[in-house]
Order: C-alpha cells, then sequence, then structure tokens
C-alpha cells in the first residue's frame, strides 16, 4: 500500500511510543480507514439545472399529449359506432346482408380504424371496417361536436383532457353528418359502390341540428 503523510505520522507515533499490541493495531487501522475514506469517490450525484429540468418537463408534457391523442381517438371510434347504430342501418341493412353475407359485423380491429379531424377541432371523421362471410368494406361517420350548441354548464371540458370529456359526454355532445359505406361490388371493373345508411328521419333531424351549430358557431 502507497503510504500518504497523515498515514506515515500516525504509525511512526504507533512505533515510537511503547504501546500495547492491540493498541497498536487500533491506531493503524484508524490510519488506514482514514486514508480510504480520503480517496473514496464522491456518489452524490449532480444537482439538476434549470435547463435540464425544462427539458425534462417538456418531454414529459409532448409524452403525455401523444398518449391523451392515441386515446382520445380510441374514445371518438366508440362514440362514432355508437351513433352509426343509432342514427343508420348498420346493424340490419340489406344492402350489406348482400354485398357481405347475413352474420356480418365489426372486425374489432381498432388499430386499424382512422380518426381524422378537419380544419375545424369539432368535426372528426372516423374509418372502421366491418365483415361477413363473403366481404369486408369499410364504414366512415362524419359528425359534429355539438359543443356550442349545450356549452352551458359543459365550461369543465374546456379544461380537461380531450379524451376524457369525450368519453364523459359521449354521444350526447356528437351530431352524426353522415354514415357511408363502401360496399364491394362486381361492376364496373370490381370498383367499390359508396352508399349512405343514414335514415331519412335521422339524416333531417341531424342535418338541422348540425346547421344551428354552424349558425352559432
Amino acid at each position: 500500500l502507497a503510504s500518504t503523510p497523515a498515514t506515515s505520522s500516525a504509525l511512526d507515533r504507533a512505533i515510537s511510543r511503547p504501546m500495547r499490541p492491540d493498541a497498536c493495531v487500533r491506531v493503524a487501522a484508524r490510519a488506514l480507514s482514514t486514508r480510504a475514506s480520503a480517496g473514496a469517490p464522491s456518489t452524490s450525484s449532480p444537482r439538476a439545472g434549470p435547463v435540464t429540468i425544462a427539458l425534462r418537463a417538456f418531454v414529459a408534457g409532448c409524452t403525455l399529449y401523444a398518449c391523451d391523442a392515441a386515446l382520445d381517438d380510441y374514445v371518438l371510434l366508440g362514440v362514432a359506432k355508437s351513433l352509426a347504430r343509432e342514427r343508420s342501418t348498420i346493424d340490419d341493412d340489406a344492402r350489406l346482408r348482400e354485398a357481405l353475407g347475413d352474420d356480418y359485423a365489426d372486425d374489432g380491429a381498432w388499430w386499424k380504424s382512422t380518426v381524422s379531424r378537419g380544419g375545424r377541432s369539432d368535426v372528426a371523421r372516423v374509418v372502421w371496417t366491418i365483415e361477413g362471410a363473403k366481404a369486408a368494406c369499410d364504414v366512415t361517420l362524419t359528425m359534429l361536436n355539438r359543443r356550442a350548441e349545450r356549452e352551458s354548464g359543459l365550461g369543465w371540458t374546456r379544461f380537461a383532457p380531450p379524451s376524457l370529456a369525450h368519453a364523459a359526454l359521449g354521444t350526447s355532445m356528437w351530431t352524426a353528418f353522415a354514415v357511408d359505406c363502401s360496399l364491394p361490388t362486381t361492376r364496373g371493373g370490381g370498383r367499390s359502390a359508396l352508399v349512405s345508411l343514414m335514415r331519412d328521419v335521422d339524416a333531417a333531424a341531424d342535418g338541422a341540428s348540425a346547421a344551428k351549430v354552424e349558425k352559432k358557431s
């Protein structure tokens, strides 16, 4: 072991003065312990500076925003499917049975669906797939948020995350513009035929409600 001044002086004193063997051993052990403590590296982590704290906060905010956006898309997909069942013939349509088969249903692949918003965040277009024994097709629902029509008592939605607000309000805050389906057909070179699944009564009622919302906004 390399000696230091502190170790050498302690050992010299232990040797120069007559001591019992056990006392000499204690002095030497104390000196070596002091040397080891002085040479050990510091384990304390440096304190984070303002730039590091700001960067961590920014990354955390971006992560939370991305997670909420993904969750909001999933919530809006459920809202769109509920609206389609309420406002269209998607559950029992003769054209769908003929093109897809009698036992057609939602394919359940939520990760294949798409949710897009136009220039206004109040308008959303949701696309998902239904399939049967014969074929599969895409359903497109366009809906408008009725926040402007029923903003009384719903001020908390402006401060809540979109996914939480949409999950809490469900279909009560949305109006269906259209429910369209691209039916597979063998005519015209195998191209799909776009048909509307909206009921006439529901289409008229939702159209009037949408016009009222557009006028207020």
